[in-house]
């Protein structure tokens, strides 16, 4: 009888094993599920600002950036590239929110010091490159900015105000070729050099 008993049990605990496994297996996926989905959610600012210098080979900078991937702000700095010991930041931090799109990413971009509202961009990957739209905008930069890159920039030392104008401009990178597309207008204002 005893033998009965034990024989009964041990086909109870395999019975019972494989729901159990399957509720473990599918507790662990939520978990790891819901870790990426919070690591996208709460990703740091600084994420985009090393994603934003690698991709500009190091000649625009996100400095000591602050919130998250969507909603952040940081100093915008110019710089000569790898080894340059050259660098120039705006003189207000640039604020960004980010919303993904079904096919694209929305940027909204501003700064206190140079653009009167937000500046909105959309970037669409493609299949062998992408393309950046920029709605109709103004903003005004200082050109001091400019010596930030270096050669001949530093040497000239710029002064005086750049004013920027865009009506549907778009940039296209599609298989190694680049196109632009709209108008842009950029006037000098102000202008002085050490030269």
């Amino acid at each position: 009888m005893s033998s009965f008993a034990l024989s009964s049990r041990r086909s109870g605990a395999r019975a019972l094993a494989p729901p159990a496994l399957r509720l473990l297996v599918w507790v662990w996926l939520g978990a790891v599920v819901g870790a990426l989905l919070s690591a996208l959610m709460f990703a740091p600012a600084r994420w985009l600002a090393d994603a934003v210098y690698q991709a500009s080979s190091q000649q625009l900078m996100l400095a000591d950036p602050r919130g998250t991937v969507w909603r952040g702000s940081a100093r915008l700095v110019l710089t000569g590239g790898a080894g340059s010991q050259d660098a120039a930041a705006l003189p207000e931090r640039v604020q960004w929110t980010l919303h993904p799109g079904f096919t694209r990413l929305n940027l909204s971009l501003f700064s206190e010091c140079c653009t009167a509202r937000d500046l909105q961009m959309s970037i669409a990957p493609r299949l062998n490159g992408m393309r950046i739209e920029l709605a109709d905008a103004r903003a005004n930069w200082p050109a001091s900015l400019l010596a930030g890159l270096g050669t001949p920039w530093n040497t000239l030392q710029p002064k005086g105000e750049l004013t920027l104008q865009s009506r549907g401009l778009s940039a296209e990178w599609n298989a190694g070729r680049f196109q632009l597309g709209g108008s842009a207008v950029l006037e000098a204002k102000n202008f002085e050099s050490r030269l």
